[in-house]
């Protein structure tokens, strides 16, 4: 599929792995092949989602490859659901805000959530754990992204907190 979302002001050819009226969870394509780790984004940044021609390349590629179906339970395209179980498995997130858009890319971990909210335990662009964890507000978050290449390695340099 082709996705277009607003804020991000991004287009990106992708496998839809769950989808809701809440949101969207995906593995992005990137030059041709499924980078790992998976998107979610909500409804509200969806602009479009098209399907792509039987042509074209990514269609082609993940025929010939067969892409595995990833266990996504549809329950994750809800944001206060996903939040849940990326604090539990103590998984390195990066999330993007409304008031910056895909300018920038906070990455951490999910600390506490409350009802409107939650906190993220911040990993500077050095790799290194940063001292307070940071509130944000459910409404703030236009994009979460997980298990991607960049992601991992900044889990592996901050390492344990």
């Amino acid at each position: 599929m082709h996705v277009e979302w607003d804020r991000g002001h991004e287009e990106f050819d992708a496998l839809i792995r769950a989808e809701s009226g809440d949101g969207i969870i995906v593995s992005e394509f990137h030059d041709h092949s499924v980078r790992a780790g998976w998107k979610w984004i909500p409804t509200s940044e969806i602009v479009s989602i098209e399907p792509l021609p039987d042509s074209s390349p990514v269609v082609r590629i993940a025929r010939i490859r067969s892409y595995p179906d990833l266990p996504i339970e549809v329950e994750f395209t809800r944001l206060e659901e996903l939040l849940a179980y990326l604090a539990s498995s103590a998984e390195i997130v990066g999330v993007f805000r409304a008031a910056t858009g895909s300018d920038e890319l906070l990455v951490g971990r999910i600390g506490g959530l409350v009802d409107s909210g939650f906190d993220l335990e911040l990993v500077s662009t050095d790799g290194d754990w940063e001292d307070a964890e940071h509130h944000y507000e459910l409404g703030e978050v236009i994009s979460i992204e997980w298990g991607t290449e960049y992601l991992t390695a900044m889990g592996e340099l901050a390492g344990p907190r």
